[in-house]
């Protein structure tokens, strides 16, 4: 019976399709039809709508996709495209439809908003599928299929990734926005949008997370609808397995801020920093066994995930000293002239200060929103200036920083000190000649 469907009748399918929409039945192909502008239908239901056209009944055709079945309707002058990942790939045409229609109204009783919900459907089933194939370790993502809420198409079309038994309410978040574009970010709950079921986050909350990743390493993702064609199924994955990884130190750090509670202090710099000996023994990102299976670290975002955390940071220990500063002059142990400095990038240290003597003391401070076992890390720059100025050298490590009091934790180690820690090298620089 395939033998009798002609050429006319296939494009005149394909233009019922584009009207009525692909059923939620057959989103799922792995063999669709191309035409010549671009567009793509599935093999099975452009064939039995073209069979319909061709007998002129609604008689359902029931037949095989298999290399005959095939040959016939390509011996028609259609490509047939294969797709392993058993869904063909986000369309520039069908982001473009949910476009025309994002944020607004949708009511059942109207014809047409029921088919442009057809005709959007399978976008959202793509996204998910994206957002299934694209998570990484640790990360899970809230399925949502979703294309309408609350009597309004959505305007976005989005999909939420996160670590298990994290909060939920600081994710990822890759999907569709309203001009059709194709988008990554990192996002935090800003409303009640799910019914009641999680409760945003406070205002003062959302205010640090924004202004902690504004000041971060982190650029939010966009892909154009026109640009679409330059990618398939294997390039977006990658390219979000890659954003993911590239931020989720920074979505770590957010999530600490989501859940950090507000510390009444007195106006004194011992309640904004708590002082505490130098642990027994910190954690390790590098010196595990190696098991080669793909895990990704990125060392940079490690050692660099926010500037704003860094200079507030900074910003308590300058206080700090210039309050032992004070001190020390009211008692006449040190002249008037003597200030803390902060110190420029490139200089090896952040902070010049002074001890009761008068002697220099060289600061480096490095901050985390973790706990007192993180490790940290230190430049090749940084590395050389502590072992040029071993005996005046001193970090300060603040751990458990609070972004809403602007509080820490600290302790301090000497240059000497250092002796007793591991350096432990994170990347390599691989070059041939002689530098000497």
């Amino acid at each position: 019976m395939i033998k009798k469907i002609k050429k006319k009748h296939i494009i005149d399918a394909t233009k019922y399709i584009d009207y009525i929409g692909i059923p939620k039945d057959n989103i799922y192909n792995y063999y669709w039809i191309k035409l010549d502008n671009g567009k793509e239908y599935p093999f099975k239901l452009t064939v039995r709508e073209a069979y319909k056209l061709t007998t002129n009944t609604d008689e359902y055709y029931d037949f095989s996709s298999n290399k005959e079945t095939r040959k016939t309707i390509e011996d028609l002058g259609f490509e047939i495209k294969y797709y392993t990942e058993h869904i063909n790939f986000l369309k520039d045409y069908e982001v473009e439809k949910f476009s025309d229609v994002a944020g607004s109204k949708y009511r059942k009783a109207n014809p047409e908003n029921v088919r442009y919900g057809m005709l959007i459907a399978p976008t959202a089933y793509k996204i998910n599928y994206w957002a299934e194939n694209s998570t990484i370790e640790n990360f899970v993502i809230k399925s949502d299929k979703s294309w309408q809420w609350s009597g309004s198409f959505k305007s976005y079309l989005w999909i939420r990734i996160f670590r298990k038994n994290d909060s939920k309410k600081v994710y990822f978040v890759l999907g569709v926005d309203d001009k059709g574009n194709l988008y990554l970010e990192l996002n935090c709950q800003r409303s009640n949008h799910t019914g009641g079921k999680t409760q945003p986050l406070t205002k003062e909350r959302i205010n640090e997370f924004d202004k902690y990743l504004n000041s971060s390493t982190y650029i939010k993702k966009i892909i154009k609808k026109e640009h679409l064609k330059n990618y398939n199924w294997h390039s977006l994955i990658s390219l979000t397995k890659d954003f993911l990884h590239s931020n989720s130190t920074i979505y770590d750090e957010l999530e600490i801020i989501s859940k950090e509670k507000f510390i009444e202090l007195n106006q004194d710099n011992d309640s904004i920093l708590t002082v505490s000996d130098i642990p027994e023994s910190t954690k390790s990102y590098v010196n595990k066994e190696r098991n080669f299976k793909g895990k990704k670290i990125d060392w940079s975002k490690k050692q660099l995930v926010s500037s704003r955390l860094g200079l507030l940071g900074e910003e308590l220990i300058i206080e700090y000293e210039k309050s032992k500063i004070k001190k020390l002059k009211k008692e006449n142990i040190l002249n008037d002239n003597i200030i803390v400095e902060k110190k420029r990038d490139g200089e090896g240290y952040d902070i010049l200060s002074y001890d009761k003597n008068g002697n220099k003391l060289f600061i480096e401070v490095k901050t985390t929103k973790g706990k007192i076992n993180e490790p940290f890390y230190l430049s090749i720059n940084e590395k050389a200036f502590y072992e040029k100025h071993k005996s005046q050298y001193i970090i300060y490590r603040l751990y458990e920083f609070n972004n809403l009091s602007k509080t820490s934790k600290l302790y301090k180690i000497e240059g000497s000190e250092l002796d007793d820690f591991n350096f432990n090298p994170t990347n390599f620089e691989i070059s041939k000649g002689d530098f000497s």
